[in-house]
């Protein structure tokens, strides 16, 4: 799981997926109910991914049930960025967006801090994707903001280029 995860953070999604798959098949043996469903959620992620976005959004919705039904809501923040990021390759925007908002919602209930940069950042890229340049700028802003406060140096650099970046990118280019 851990694996697969560090392969998500870095947008690596075929070595993600075969690290998540060989986790459901060892949790699936084992019976290890929340790393299943943990591996589920990072496995569906890079299914979507690698182009097969209907089965990965089944899968990583299958592990966000499982996480669910054990109550557990560490790193969900996070799973519901990803979930976002798939809903939005199938075309489901207005979804993504609304998970993305329950991901904000959990990051202040749980104090998940760390997440909040690329939540904005995946919201601000959706935002500009909807051709909508000053709301996805200030999610960028914000997202910049975040990751000062976490010191994530890398994703505030990322975010600053997108929020400076989104107004030169005209609308049908920047998906």
């Amino acid at each position: 799981d851990y694996a697969a995860l560090l392969y998500v953070f870095r947008n690596e999604s075929r070595v993600a997926f075969d690290h998540g798959m060989q986790a459901v098949e060892l949790c699936s043996r084992h019976g290890f109910a929340y790393y299943l469903a943990m591996a589920n959620i990072l496995a569906g992620w890079a299914r979507a991914a690698e182009g097969d976005p209907s089965t990965g959004l089944t899968q990583l919705r299958q592990g966000l049930d499982g996480m669910h039904r054990l109550g557990a809501e560490i790193r969900l923040p996070f799973y519901l960025k990803l979930l976002a990021e798939t809903l939005a390759r199938t075309g489901l925007v207005g979804e993504a967006l609304a998970n993305l908002s329950s991901g904000f919602a959990f990051a202040s209930k749980n104090g998940e801090q760390w997440a909040l940069a690329e939540l904005h950042r995946t919201q601000g890229e959706l935002l500009a994707r909807e051709g909508k340049t000053e709301a996805a700028q200030a999610s960028f802003r914000r997202g910049v903001e975040a990751a000062r406060r976490s010191g994530s140096l890398a994703l505030e650099r990322r975010l600053s280029i997108l929020e400076h970046g989104t107004a030169a990118i005209p609308a049908t280019e920047r998906s």
